[in-house]
């Protein structure tokens, strides 16, 4: 039993000291790094309209409905003021109605 333990022990510790993290950011983090820069914040709102649309780009598909709507922003240094923004159907479907709010 312990010509197997020992081995698989060697291996754990190598494998640790190999696979340890280096303190750099991993791919993922540099990727985040630059999709959302320093200073991206997301404020709360939300929906005062709601305006559908069909957007499916294929007559024969399914059908699709975007959304344009509007959102009051609730915090920060916008606070106060109006956004319209253009939601895809998946968020659509998600629900979106007057008044829901966004965080």
């Amino acid at each position: 039993m312990l010509l197997l333990l020992v081995p698989v022990g060697l291996a754990t510790v190598i494998g640790l000291f190999v696979l340890w993290p280096s303190g750099e950011p991993t791919r993922a983090e540099q990727a985040a790094a630059v999709a959302f820069p320093p200073g991206t914040t997301y404020p709360d709102g939300r929906v005062v309209s709601v305006e559908t649309f069909d957007c499916g780009l294929d007559p024969a598909g399914p059908p699709q409905t975007c959304a344009n709507v509007v959102l009051e922003i609730l915090d920060g240094d916008a606070a106060g003021e109006f956004a319209a923004v253009e939601l895809p159907p998946e968020v659509v479907a998600a629900g979106v109605a007057e008044g829901t709010r966004s965080c």
